[in-house]
């Protein structure tokens, strides 16, 4: 055997080797995915299709999903760094990871923000203004909202979210360490900060403006280290309890429950009140409770995690299917698609407003701006595969499916 052979071997044994810590969930993926095209409608204003995605249809939206799959997913990331050595290695690796993570997010928000409000602006000096009132805030004073927005004092409406997870990055470590020695305590404590938050000495006043963040972090840190707790335990025998037949049928009946209750309230808005159910019709309301990610959120959130779990462990053969793939690939490129999704849902607003387009010019914008979203993921994977291939393995990330 020549060496050039030996060589070559070696080089497909380390790519081997390489493979299992860097495969991705595929359902994960998808469903971070499929969080990502719902935000691109939601954030559509006006939007009639909005009321088919899952923030019309249920009682929570992406953002529950985005949060705890992020703490789902940063939890494996951050177990492997602090398997990898003693902490003199530890230490330092977890600030670069931290430090790193934080400055993308941070790059990736004012970049986003900048577009969307340029966009705004140039629109604005021909008469067309966006219908949204936080966001018009800028037209009023902009080197005082850009400095504002600079020090993340001002993220209106769809922006709120990145600042959201740059506050929760530090905390990641902390919160898996304490995870994996003291879980009961852990969560605990998250609760009670949640329960906490709802007192108006702890609300930020932030989340009470139209100048800043939809989403309090001290209510919202809850899911976070749920997603976080789900990950750690994800094999134990507690986690497995909550898969019997019924609790999923309980949880596949409210869902549908809430589903018929959405459909009524938007065939006939004034239904409920008319017939003394008007807390109800508020709660079913959207975006009800969001900044404090209040109970009914949270639970209908965890009944859908439990009935889509239960899918998955019995069919994810349709994981392998070709349009799977497609918004698998969105969620492989979260930041990436997320960001121009808030940046093409600002511009279909701007040109909605200038058509005083209907519902089909809804549709049409909508499902452009999809493809548009499905075409960036498919370039950002090329992309990826080309940089993996340049590399000194030639490895890539791969995508594997429930079970493998």
């Amino acid at each position: 055997m020549t060496s050039d052979s030996a060589r070559n071997i070696g080089t497909r044994a380390a790519v081997a080797q390489a493979r299992p810590a860097q495969r991705r969930s595929a359902a994960v993926d998808f469903f971070r995915g499929l969080g990502l095209l719902m935000v691109y409608i939601d954030h559509i204003v006006p939007n009639f299709w909005r009321a088919f995605t899952l923030q019309g249809i249920g009682l929570s939206d992406f953002a529950e999903i985005f949060v705890f799959l992020s703490g789902y997913v940063n939890a494996a990331i951050y177990a492997r760094v602090l398997d990898s050595g003693p902490i003199r290695v530890v230490v330092p690796a977890l600030f670069r990871k931290t430090t790193f993570r934080m400055l993308k997010l941070y790059g990736a928000h004012l970049a986003t923000m900048a577009a969307c409000f340029g966009l705004v602006a140039l629109f604005a000096a021909r008469g067309i203004v966006i219908n949204q009132a936080p966001t018009n805030l800028f037209l009023s004073d902009p080197a005082k909202y850009a400095t504002r927005a600079v020090l993340l004092l001002y993220a209106p409406f769809a922006h709120s979210i990145l600042p959201l997870y740059i506050v929760f990055v530090p905390f990641l470590p902390l919160i898996v360490i304490s995870l994996r020695r003291f879980p009961v305590f852990t969560l605990f404590v998250s609760s009670a900060i949640w329960l906490v938050a709802r007192l108006p000495a702890f609300i930020p006043p932030q989340t009470q403006s139209q100048e800043a963040w939809i989403f309090d972090p001290l209510a919202w840190q809850v899911m976070l280290v749920l997603g976080s707790a789900a990950q750690v335990y994800r094999n134990s025998r507690f986690t497995g309890r909550l898969f019997r037949r019924p609790i999923i049928v309980a949880a596949a009946v409210g869902i549908v429950v809430i589903l018929l209750l959405k459909l009524t309230a938007l065939a006939n808005p004034s239904f409920l009140v008319d017939h003394h159910l008007k807390r109800l019709a508020e709660i079913l309301q959207e975006n009800y409770g969001k900044s404090l990610l209040i109970s009914y959120r949270i639970a209908y959130f965890f009944g859908l995690l439990l009935v889509v779990g239960a899918l998955l462990k019995a069919h994810h053969q349709w994981l392998e299917s070709r349009w799977a793939l497609m918004v698998i690939r969105c969620g492989r490129h979260s930041l990436s698609v997320f960001c121009v999704s808030v940046v093409l849902a600002t511009l279909a607003s701007l040109i909605l407003v200038t058509t005083n387009g209907g519902v089909w010019t809804q549709l049409a914008l909508t499902i452009a701006g999809l493809a548009l979203l499905l075409l960036l993921a498919r370039f950002e994977e090329f992309r990826v595969s080309v940089r993996g291939l340049s590399g000194p393995l030639g490895a890539s990330s791969k995508t594997h499916k429930p079970g493998d």
